[in-house]
């Protein structure tokens, strides 16, 4: 199976497999017998499989994936999943459903451009800092929202720009960009432009503070593609409904229970591994699997 960071070998089998209380029957699955192609984020990262949340279009060997055995087993009646991750607080994954106690106001819904990731069509990026500088970015085309991506990754061109509006350098040893004296910086705010309805991101949000050097990482690095993959930064604030069945994406502000965070206190520490995993997972890592078909054109 080949991932953007790497390739996993191994052999199908089948079992039964529980998910949220469901046992799906007769599930096929690879079992890995060799991870080293993915490299130092398999090393680093804590995790002892991959779920799988796309569509079959992108399962190897024409897979049926737990999704569709779900619903194909009726085991669930709504072809829905639903991620709130929380920032101060345990995230949730909703199966078959949605928790409306996750989430202020209503969901807004925008189809997806194929039944392959979850992508959206995407407007108008823009960075504003404090001082009112306004930047916007029209290259990317295409938003893919994705659990198994720990940050945002967006084409190099844009993600350089708006690193460098703030004053941030490329740290090569580790692949992030870092920013000195981060807390008097001016860093801008991000808004994304989905389905029409603009999204915001604030710097708390992906500015992740160490205080041992008074450094901050960026919540974000380059993809050799068109295409911004808005992973947990973004998921962590807005409440992400992936409606399998109508091929749609439902977005809300998220409700947490707890404090809200801030670059001193509850980013503060070491940003996830910005390395490449699967997507779709829930784990820490950047997905960029094969992405023939990510932006709608065939």
């Amino acid at each position: 199976v080949r991932y953007g960071s790497g390739t996993v070998k191994g052999f199908f089998s089948e079992d039964s497999m529980t998910v949220a209380g469901f046992r799906i029957e007769k599930q096929i699955f690879a079992e890995v017998t060799d991870a080293s192609g993915l490299g130092r984020t398999y090393q680093m990262g804590q995790f002892d499989g991959i779920l799988g949340m796309g569509f079959e279009s992108l399962a190897v060997g024409g897979v049926k994936t737990p999704m569709f055995n779900l619903l194909d087993q009726g085991l669930i009646e709504e072809g829905v999943f639903a991620f709130f991750l929380g920032a101060d607080e345990p995230g949730e994954l909703t199966v078959g459903g949605v928790n409306h106690d996750r989430y202020e106001g209503e969901l807004a819904y925008t189809p997806l451009k194929n039944a392959s990731y979850w992508a959206v069509a995407l407007g108008t990026v823009v960075s504003l800092n404090g001082a009112g500088h306004r930047q916007e970015y029209h290259k990317a085309t295409t938003a893919i929202i994705d659990s198994g991506t720990s940050l945002l990754v967006g084409p190099e061109e844009e993600v350089k720009g708006i690193a460098r509006s703030m004053g941030a350098v490329f740290n090569h040893w580790e692949d992030v960009w870092v920013l000195d004296d981060c807390l008097h910086r001016d860093i801008p705010s991000l808004t994304f432009n989905i389905g029409g309805k603009e999204y915001l991101i604030e710097k708390e949000d992906y500015i992740f503070y160490d205080p041992s050097s008074n450094q901050c990482v960026l919540g974000m690095i380059t993809f050799p593609y068109p295409i911004w993959i808005l992973g947990d930064v973004f998921m962590r604030r807005y409440y992400s409904v992936f409606d399998y069945e109508n091929e749609r994406l439902g977005l809300a502000p998220a409700r947490a229970t707890g404090s809200a965070p801030n670059a001193t206190d509850a980013r503060a520490g070491k940003p996830p591994v910005p390395n490449a995993m699967p997507g779709g997972a829930g784990g820490d890592g950047v997905a960029v699997p094969s992405m023939e078909n990510a932006d709608g054109k065939n």
